[in-house]
Formats: structure tokens, C-alpha cells, sequence
């Protein structure tokens, strides 16, 4: 990918996304349109974009939200336009990287451009490679396997449930540790659902939420999301007529002065 490249042709990789096809939650392929909690990710990103920082972002979600379906289109489209561009996706289980890798495999099976005889130089359960002189690679890892692909190094990446990985610390630090620094063209995506108030995905989200809090407004560094149910329309219900809430419990007190 060439320098300034995410800057500059970002506008058509949102574009770009609205044309991809995905499947829905009634196993019908449909047009990807992204809901109101992808847009808002989707808007975070484009403040580190034009901030001219790396994207760097831990998303702590509700399931079904679509994070990984989000940023698993963000790196298929930029690996179809941008040359030799290196991409890494690492997921906590066996199964999960089977539902990642089918999700880029509809995406691939129902774009006209990727239909013909070619386009892809290697496609497997390890890679997806785009022939040369494009050369751009997407990768697939389960935690705790080796990356056993050679290919152009990692611009882009998603740890797909972190909070899930045995060693997260260890293989956090392959997929920072693999991407350039302090490139405006980086991205690295680190999401999970709620696992517990410990471990490597707590501690980092901790860390960046203190540091959004503490100085709010900045967006470089390790930004955070969080999507809950509550945002989800599926996952709300009108109150019944006539309810009436009762006393607060002392925890919830506690919750809601942490808050403030």
C-alpha cells in the first residue's frame, strides 16, 4: 500500500462496503448495509483516518452486532484496490476462523470483478492471494497456530475475540508486533464480547478507557468502542403500561457514581 493511500481513498472504501454481500440472520445473501452501530465504528475510523493516525481500535461488543462482518469488508476491499497490501486475521477458535474466512468467502463468491478465472492466485483455508503484479494477501490464524504464510507484510489486522484467547498477551503481541508503526495506513482492530473482569482484553480495555476519559477528545492510539445490547433495535422492548421502577440497589449506585 502506498503512503497515504487510507487518506486518500477512503470515501471509496466506504463506498465500496455498500456493495459487498453478506449473509443475514435468515441465511438469505443480501447486500451488506451497515447498521447504526457499524456506522458509528465506521465514523471513530475515520477520525483516526483524517487525524492522519493509525487506526488502532479495541471494541468491546454485544453479539451479532457485526464488528468482525464490518472490519472483515474494510480489509477485503482495501486488499481488492490497493496493491501488495498485507492483511492478518486471527480468531480465538478453529470455528471461529471457519465463520470469518466463510464471511470474506461470500464476499469474494458474489463480486462480479473476483468471478473470473484468476483472480486469485492462492485460495485456501490459510490465504487469500491476489496474483501478481497486485500481490495482496489476506491471512488466516487461529490463536496459538503459526502463521505458516510468506506474503507482503501486514498493514491491516483483526483479533476477532481476544477476551476468548488462551495467550492473549502473546499473540497480541504477534499482530502489534507485525504491522509498521506509527503509519497513517496501519489498522489494527482488537475486539471481543464481555469475558470477565480480568485478562489481557479487560486490562487493555481498562487502559484505553482511562486514557479516553483522562483526555478526552484525542484519537490517536488505542481508541475504544463499545456497542451494547441497549443500542441494538432487536434487543429492545417497550415498557409495560403502567410499570413503576423501584429503588435503586446500592450497587447500582455505585455503578452510576462510577459513571459520572
Amino acid at each position: 500500500m502506498q503512503k497515504g493511500w487510507l487518506k486518500r481513498y477512503w470515501p471509496i472504501v466506504v463506498h465500496e462496503l455498500t456493495k459487498l454481500h453478506i449473509r443475514d440472520e435468515h441465511g438469505e445473501i443480501v447486500l451488506f448495509k451497515p447498521n447504526a452501530q457499524q456506522w458509528r465504528v465506521l465514523g471513530y475510523i475515520n477520525q483516526q483516518i483524517q487525524a492522519r493516525q493509525p487506526v488502532y481500535m479495541i471494541v468491546l461488543k454485544n453479539r451479532k452486532v457485526g464488528v468482525s462482518t464490518l472490519v472483515l469488508g474494510i480489509i477485503y476491499v482495501i486488499c481488492k484496490l490497493s496493491a501488495n497490501t498485507g492483511a492478518n486475521m486471527l480468531s480465538a477458535t478453529a470455528d471461529l476462523t471457519s465463520m470469518l474466512t466463510d464471511i470474506i468467502k461470500i464476499f469474494k463468491e458474489h463480486d462480479p470483478k473476483m468471478k473470473i478465472p484468476g483472480a486469485f492466485e492462492k485460495d485456501n483455508t490459510e490465504q487469500l492471494t491476489w496474483p501478481a503484479p497486485h500481490g495482496s494477501q489476506i491471512r488466516y490464524t487461529t490463536a496459538g497456530a503459526k502463521i505458516g504464510v510468506r506474503g507482503p507484510t501486514p498493514q491491516l489486522a483483526l483479533l476477532s475475540e481476544l477476551g476468548q484467547v488462551v495467550d492473549a498477551k502473546e499473540a497480541l503481541s504477534g499482530i502489534m508486533g507485525a504491522v509498521p508503526k506509527n503509519n497513517p495506513d496501519t489498522m489494527v482492530f482488537i475486539e471481543s464480547t464481555a469475558q470477565g473482569a480480568s485478562g489481557e482484553f479487560y486490562e487493555r480495555w481498562v487502559s484505553a478507557i482511562k486514557r479516553h476519559r483522562e483526555e478526552p477528545g484525542r484519537v490517536d492510539g488505542l481508541f475504544p468502542v463499545f456497542l451494547g445490547f441497549h443500542e441494538d433495535e432487536k434487543c429492545r422492548a417497550d415498557m409495560p403500561l403502567g410499570y413503576e421502577w423501584g429503588d435503586s440497589t446500592e450497587k447500582e449506585r455505585e455503578l452510576r457514581r462510577s459513571e459520572e
